[in-house]
């Protein structure tokens, strides 16, 4: 069975590569979708106070 070479990524900038099988690497690739779907869905409905000017 063939390896897939894979980077994680860690929140401190730290990259580690490492080979998994196809199967969870595929996994890994559907579960980061729908992480990015879901923050998507999530930051739309959103408004960010700092980019918005009060008066007074």
């Amino acid at each position: 069975m063939k390896l897939v070479k894979i980077a994680y990524r860690f929140a401190d900038g730290h990259v580690e590569e490492m080979e998994v099988e196809p199967e969870i690497a595929e996994a890994l690739r559907e579960l980061d979708r729908q992480e990015y779907n879901n923050t998507q869905k999530e930051s739309r409905r959103h408004v960010f106070l700092g980019g918005m000017e009060y008066e007074g």
